[in-house]
């Protein structure tokens, strides 16, 4: 590479769901298990602070991706605007 930063984009296939689109189905499966009885009322409230905790790591993980996805960006001005001097 000539010192350019390449865009990396990820290929999903058609059975992949989005990350929330996962987790809804998760806490939905937790809902259940709570209602039919095949989970006790603590299996279902530690399974459901564990799907807290993966939306507050996506949350995050999405903040810093945006922040490094606005530094890029700034970088890139940068180096365009250091060739027109």
């Amino acid at each position: 590479m000539d010192g350019q930063v390449q865009s990396t984009t990820y290929q999903t296939t058609a059975d992949t769901r989005s990350l929330d689109e996962r987790i809804d189905r998760l806490e939905e499966r937790i809902r259940r298990g709570t209602q039919n009885g095949s989970m006790t009322r603590s299996e279902a409230y530690n399974a459901q602070r564990a799907v807290e905790a993966l939306r507050r790591d996506e949350a995050l993980l999405t903040d810093r991706v945006d922040r490094l996805e606005q530094q890029v960006r700034a970088t890139r001005q940068d180096r365009r605007d250091d060739r027109r001097y």
